[in-house]
């Protein structure tokens, strides 16, 4: 896999289509953590928001990948595929997704926006230690504009706002690093089994560990939530969670991980947009530059030529 190199524009139908899904699923997740937001507010608990998220998803997950593939072909999938979507999917949409929407217990949406788009950054690392080769220049160059940003989005030299913000910031980094192993194992095996077949079996194994998590705990009375709490439960499962990760497991299929990692940049304005609008969130000018600079990383990650990588020496 490359992730670095001049990428050409839109080139046929289908890099179009691709486009088109990763853009819908960056303006899809953006609203995941307003949701999550508001279902605080609500009453609802971490482990109850991403409980109801996986138990409603996961059948229409189902029943789509039924209807596309049918029964058979859904059967005969790899098994090494299969594991390796159910694997990833523990450590994506469980373990990260508890971090993911623990964050927002910490930040506000706009700032946990921001942080895990430094999952670019994450895949270049470990692409780079996959391939045991050094990143090229501009990739070292856009690995600091992201982490320069991340820091100012934090609360830059602001001690009280960087310590305020530190738990649910390592929250959403360690979210951002699970999606970047997610990415980088997708795009191996999403063009070998496909990419609804891929997001299938990662959410099917998400939800097997998220249901033994649920039980393990004790459950939650569900008969208490309030019809407004229903609606949004409805919302982030069918247009934060069914369209976003299908829209964007397709869209990373036909133009690739990295690029799609640029087209994402519309998440974080998205996101930002949306939480002033509906949770009255604002960010410090400082923070939007840091914001600003975050993209800038992704940009020059895409858009600059590499050299020759340098091979990693091993002692």
């Amino acid at each position: 896999m490359s992730i670095g190199g001049p990428v050409p524009l839109v080139r046929d139908r289908s890099d179009t289509i691709g486009v088109a899904l990763v853009l819908v699923a960056a303006v899809s997740l953006a609203s995941k953590g307003i949701a999550a937001k508001l279902l605080y507010a609500e009453g609802l608990d971490l482990p109850t928001v991403l409980f109801l998220r996986m138990m409603f998803a996961t059948p229409v997950f189902w029943v789509f990948a039924l209807a596309k593939y049918g029964r058979h072909d859904i059967v005969g999938a790899s098994i090494k595929g299969v594991a390796s979507a159910a694997v990833v999917g523990v450590i994506c949409y469980y373990a990260g997704g508890l971090a993911d929407m623990g964050a927002l217990l910490y930040i506000s949406a706009s700032v946990q926006r921001l942080l895990l788009f430094s999952y670019p950054a994450f895949v270049v690392l470990l692409d780079a230690a996959l391939r045991r080769q050094l990143p090229p220049r501009q990739h070292w160059l856009a690995l600091a504009l992201t982490y320069v940003g991340i820091f100012f989005v934090m609360g830059g030299f602001d001690q009280t706002v960087l310590a305020a913000n530190l738990t649910g910031a390592g929250l959403a980094i360690l979210a951002a690093l699970t999606f970047a192993v997610y990415l980088l194992v997708n795009q191996k095996w999403g063009r070998i089994i496909g990419s609804i077949r891929f997001t299938l079996f990662a959410q099917t194994g998400a939800a097997t560990a998220m249901a033994l998590h649920f039980a393990i705990r004790g459950g939650a009375d569900l008969s208490v939530i309030s019809l407004r709490a229903w609606w949004i439960v409805a919302f982030l499962v069918i247009v934060a969670t069914c369209v976003a990760w299908f829209a964007f497991s397709e869209g990373i299929r036909l133009i690739g991980a990295t690029r799609a990692a640029l087209i994402s940049t519309i998440g974080p304005p998205a996101t930002l947009g949306i939480a002033h609008l509906m949770l009255g969130e604002t960010l410090t000018l400082l923070q939007m530059a840091g914001a600003g600079v975050v993209a800038l990383g992704v940009v020059v990650l895409e858009l600059r030529p590499p050299p020759v990588a340098t091979p990693l020496k091993l002692a």
